[in-house]
């Protein structure tokens, strides 16, 4: 399954990654925060193999979960091979886990995705996503203070591309919509993949650590006892509106 690609360095998005990884290796809160995700993600995947991560970025999931066929749409130093999300080259049955770490609020058309994870999917094999969360609070912050726009009236059901979408396409809302507002219509859709799991989670350190800006207001130390007091307040107290994360997990059906 896995094919080396030949790296293209000459790709308009490789600088914004290398800027990517220089930040992941200077900032340690930065570390902290994404291994604390990445592990929620590796406890979630089922145990059959292979486990294949769409939108790779600049390593940091492979690093830490090495086991994971890293890919991405464009062939990078931290890839194993290429893959368009919406057209996998994967054969039907093939797969044990597909993961999506902020990549479902770039793609045009979402339900491309699902129906390639449908067919790619080994039965019993997971999808596990963790993507920006939406609500009251988070809108604020997402809407202005962060690059990506937030767009409430699209469709992310939709079976044809927005029109005139660049090819940086973003809609930071799209998981929210699809896994919370219409939820029920996600699950008449693709009704081969159970959902599992909606767990929302991170409130006001995910902004405060700077993610992979220059800036961080919250040292490394600090990033684990702000972590478990965020998910007391928005798990047990039930403030889901607090978040700015959510983590998805769907399961195909045997």
């Amino acid at each position: 399954m896995s094919r080396s690609p030949t790296i293209d360095l000459t790709h308009p998005y490789m600088e914004e990654l290398l800027r990517h990884r220089r930040m992941w290796e200077k900032k340690p809160a930065v570390r902290k925060m994404y291994r604390r995700w990445y592990a929620m993600i590796v406890q979630r995947l089922c145990p059959a193999g292979p486990t294949v991560e769409l939108g790779c970025g600049c390593g940091n999931f492979k690093e830490y979960y090495p086991q994971a066929l890293a890919t991405d749409s464009f062939a990078t130093p931290w890839c194993d091979r290429t893959a368009d999300a919406c057209n996998l080259p994967f054969d039907a049955a093939s797969v044990g886990n597909l993961v999506l770490f902020d990549v479902l609020h770039h793609l045009g058309v979402p339900t491309a995705f699902f129906e390639q994870a449908c067919r790619v999917l080994a039965p019993g094999g997971r999808v596990v996503i963790i993507e920006p969360a939406v609500g009251w609070f988070s809108r604020l912050i997402y809407r202005y203070c962060h690059h990506e726009p937030v767009d409430a009236g699209a469709d992310p059901l939709c079976t044809v591309p927005p029109p005139r979408a660049p090819a940086d396409f973003a809609n930071t809302i799209a998981a929210t919509i699809l896994f919370d507002r219409r939820l029920d219509e996600f699950a008449a859709r693709f009704p081969a993949l159970r959902v599992v799991e909606r767990r929302w989670f991170s409130s006001l350190s995910y902004p405060m650590i700077g993610g992979f800006r220059r800036f961080c207001l919250l040292p490394a130390w600090a990033v684990a006892p702000a972590a478990a007091a965020e998910d007391f307040l928005i798990q047990r107290l039930g403030l889901k509106g607090l978040a700015m994360r959510m983590l998805v997990v769907l399961e195909k059906s045997p």
